[in-house]
């Protein structure tokens, strides 16, 4: 969201988050709703890679990673649906997650339907789950 954007120290960084900023809009409003992620990579984006996926039936919805390039600025937004439990997962192939051991810090948010979803916004070992939805336990 805009406050994440002015945190950021790098200024093209911040300047490509700003205009990033918008939310996407679910054409059937009834039946999905806005799902958004930002991620910052780390100093070795190589090992940094999620999934989105039901996690009722497994159906994978959407991934991203590894990535390339160390303090980069990736937005990913697209529509779920509005009945299920969605499961996103960050993973980190060495297993200090984004934000704690290396030169560059990433970090990650994750909004659902316009609320930001609690994370460790980085801070994990080998991977860390979120669980969302109208149909989560």
């Amino acid at each position: 969201d805009a406050e994440f954007c002015k945190n950021l120290t790098d200024i093209n960084a911040r300047v490509a988050c700003e205009q990033q900023c918008k939310p996407v809009a679910c054409n059937n409003i009834s039946q999905s709703l806005p799902f958004r992620l930002e991620l910052i990579t780390d100093s070795r984006p190589h090992e940094s890679w999620w999934t989105l996926a039901d996690n009722s039936t497994g159906i994978q919805y959407a991934s991203g990673g590894p990535y390339e390039r160390t303090n980069t600025w990736v937005v990913k937004e697209l529509c779920v649906p509005r009945d299920s439990c969605m499961v996103f997962t960050m993973f980190d192939g060495f297993g200090d997650g984004l934000c704690c051991d290396g030169d560059v810090d990433g970090t990650y948010n994750l909004f659902f339907d316009g609320k930001e979803l609690p994370t460790s916004r980085g801070n994990f070992t080998l991977s860390e789950s979120t669980h969302f939805g109208s149909d989560c336990l």
